[in-house]
């Protein structure tokens, strides 16, 4: 039975729309790269890139060398063409390949190495409408940002090996993202699969100045080797700087030379830092990067590191021989520091550090200005511990007719200004009166430690300051039966 025609020529046309939409695949199959981009060597990277660019179609780049598992491309100069279309490089489709298969290490078979040499800017570098999916590749020995992403929403970066490749040199930057790109995403959620190793890059791990921002990084190793505990260090593990809106999330951000994550510029704002290990390993061996696990500086405001002002849920894993988090004096204000699993600094000083490195003094009326508006902290004047729960009794004195958030922690000994080592619930601090006085019992679920130890707390705003942790207080073994008619905070 034949179709009327105004049905065949749907059907024609429902075919050709079908067959646009597919992918056009080129196999790059050769070693070899004669560094021409006009006639590039037919079969090599460079040529496959060449060809992706020129169609209209979505492409994939597949690999097929001869010569086996590993392999180096050694890129010659001039740099790959751009990627100014949408291309999916997939180095996993090398025979002998296999993907990680564990959270929190890295043991994927790359065979597909990319090396820079020391001569070439990047290995993948996308502009105008280029929109890039890379995975299964290794990168090493360039001088700018191994991938470069300056273009487009949606990227996606994982399950690479960005890095510390033996016996080839450093790249500069592993990943940046840059210019117009936005809602990148860098590694992936819930597959280790998509896990990138980000290590041994003598610039920043993953760094992000694009002004759109929205961008993801979650559950790297950046910093960390593939049994997720050797060292391996970036200079930086991650950058923010003027980029809004970013989620930094469970990734392993440990033993970089210097801060584990670095938010800048008044343009950084809304960023969400939840559910990382920095300066820790996966099983919680501290790793402490080189200077602070998170510093916030040059007007970065309204950023959360753990949870947000209504929750406990999202809280990091941070250790520090510096500051765990350090609001420098020239942070801005509102970046809350709430309900983080873990927040130790080993050098002795407050793990949340606010303006001057050092601990800040509450002052009358709470008046003072500065990062997080040099929030007051809570002093604690008596812990109750109890196989029920724990009483936690103190004071505050800040603004007037105010309410804040109290979170408070547990360390097992002994520090004038509480080292705020676990965390251990949270509160509020009812109505201070006119002056700005509150005094405070909050009771907290039953401690899990076995052994007693000392609780200190930190407060903040309904507007997100989040105050330096304050002195603590010894926790003394008593049921408190007395307090249980009285409403907890």
């Amino acid at each position: 039975m034949m179709l009327p025609l105004s049905r065949l020529l749907a059907a024609i046309l429902a075919l050709s729309a079908i067959a646009s939409a597919r992918a056009d695949t080129f196999v790059a199959s050769l070693v070899s790269d004669n560094g021409n981009n006009t006639s590039p060597t037919v079969g090599s990277l460079r040529w496959a890139i060449k060809q992706a660019n020129a169609g209209s179609n979505l492409s994939s780049i597949t690999f097929g060398l001869s010569s086996g598992c590993p392999t180096i491309l050694n890129l010659s100069t001039p740099a790959l063409p751009d990627i100014t279309t949408d291309v999916t490089i997939d180095g996993y489709s090398q025979s002998g390949s296999a993907s990680n298969t564990f959270f929190g290490e890295f043991n994927a078979t790359l065979c597909v190495y990319l090396n820079g040499g020391g001569a070439l800017a990047s290995a993948f570098h996308t502009s105008g409408s280029g929109r890039l999916t890379v995975r299964g590749l290794g990168f090493s020995g360039f001088t700018d940002a191994a991938i470069k992403l300056e273009s487009s929403t949606g990227n996606v970066v994982s399950g690479n090996q960005i890095g510390g490749v033996a016996f080839l040199a450093q790249n500069n930057d592993g990943v940046r993202i840059s210019g117009t790109a936005s809602n990148s995403v860098v590694g992936g959620s819930g597959n280790p699969a998509l896990v990138n190793m980000i290590v041994g890059n003598s610039g920043v791990g993953v760094s992000i100045d694009a002004s759109a921002g929205g961008n993801q990084v979650i559950e790297n190793l950046i910093g960390i080797g593939a049994d997720g505990a050797s060292a391996n260090g970036n200079n930086l593990g991650v950058y923010l700087f003027n980029s809004p809106n970013n989620t930094i999330e469970s990734n392993i951000s440990s033993d970089n030379t210097t801060q584990g994550i670095l938010i800048a510029g008044s343009g950084s704002s809304g960023n969400v830092v939840q559910d990382n290990n920095i300066g820790t390993t996966a099983n919680g061996i501290n790793a402490s990067n080189g200077a602070q696990g998170v510093q916030l500086t040059f007007g970065a405001a309204s950023n959360i590191i753990g949870s947000d002002q209504s929750s406990i849920i999202g809280g990091n894993y941070i250790y520090s021989d510096g500051a765990a988090v350090w609001a420098t004096p020239s942070a801005g204000v509102a970046n809350r520091i709430l309900a983080n699993h873990q927040i130790y600094s080993s050098s002795g000083g407050p793990p949340i550090d606010l303006g001057s490195a050092g601990a800040t003094p509450n002052d009358a009326g709470d008046a003072d200005t500065g990062p997080n508006n040099l929030q007051n902290y809570p002093v604690v004047l008596n812990v109750y511990r109890s196989a029920t729960g724990e009483w936690v009794e103190g004071v505050l004195d800040s603004t007037a007719n105010d309410v804040f958030r109290l979170d408070f922690y547990w360390a097992p000994c002994c520090s004038a200004r509480g080292n705020a080592t676990y965390f251990s619930g949270r509160g509020s601090s009812g109505m201070t009166d006119a002056i700005g006085h509150v005094h405070f019992w909050v009771k907290l679920p039953a401690n899990a430690y076995p052994s007693t130890g000392e609780i200190s707390g930190t407060v903040t705003t309904i507007g997100g300051d989040t105050s330096e942790s304050g002195e603590a207080a010894k926790e003394t073994l008593n049921e408190l039966i007395f307090r249980d008619d009285f409403e907890s905070h």
